[in-house]
């Protein structure tokens, strides 16, 4: 048998090997977590004067999904004020049953629409891509897309002319509703 014995572990300045990695992990947690909170705060003072607040946000959407589109329609502020498309005015058409996509596509086709991901976000944001309204519109592509969503969800009117031929009495008129169709 020989006289061998095993020598002991050698211990370089004071720290074990896990002492090693942990402390410079829980360094750089720290870090990223001041750096966090610094984005944040100046990230809510631009919210702030964006005017995009969540509390604008539509009911039905979860709270990730209103922070994720704020925060796009917040970074996309300055596209949301120039004109949406390029186009001057133009009769567009909304077909009854049709989907926010659809329209948009439509809108982007017809030059009143450049950016269709801004236009559908902020639609979705504000919970208006549900009460898009169906009808004949005169567009202009200088319209913004706040704009541009205002006209589409608040649909429009239009003026009927209506003659009563003279001597017809109330019951008349009312029997001949062929005078108040329009013909086309």
């Amino acid at each position: 048998m020989s006289n061998y014995t095993i020598p002991p572990p050698e211990v370089s300045g004071g720290r074990s090997g896990c002492a090693r990695i942990i402390v410079p992990l829980v360094m750089l947690v720290c870090l990223l977590a001041a750096v966090g909170a610094v984005l944040t705060v100046r990230q809510q003072a631009v919210v702030r004067d964006s005017g995009i607040y969540l509390t604008d946000a539509a009911s039905d959407l979860g709270l990730v999904e209103r922070l994720l589109l704020q925060n796009y329609l917040v970074q996309n502020q300055d596209s949301l004020q120039r004109p949406a498309g390029q186009s001057g005015a133009v009769s567009f058409q909304i077909p009854p049953g049709a989907s926010a996509e659809q329209i948009t596509a439509d809108l982007v086709a017809a030059g009143l629409l450049k950016d269709s991901v801004l236009f559908l976000n902020y639609l979705r944001f504000y919970g208006l891509d549900a009460t898009l309204q169906t009808g004949q519109f005169t567009l202009n592509g200088t319209l913004s897309i706040p704009q541009l969503a205002d006209v589409i969800t608040r649909g429009t009117t239009r003026d009927l002319t209506v003659h009563f031929l003279r001597g017809m009495r109330l019951e008349e008129i009312a029997l001949k509703d062929s005078y108040f169709v329009e013909k086309k």
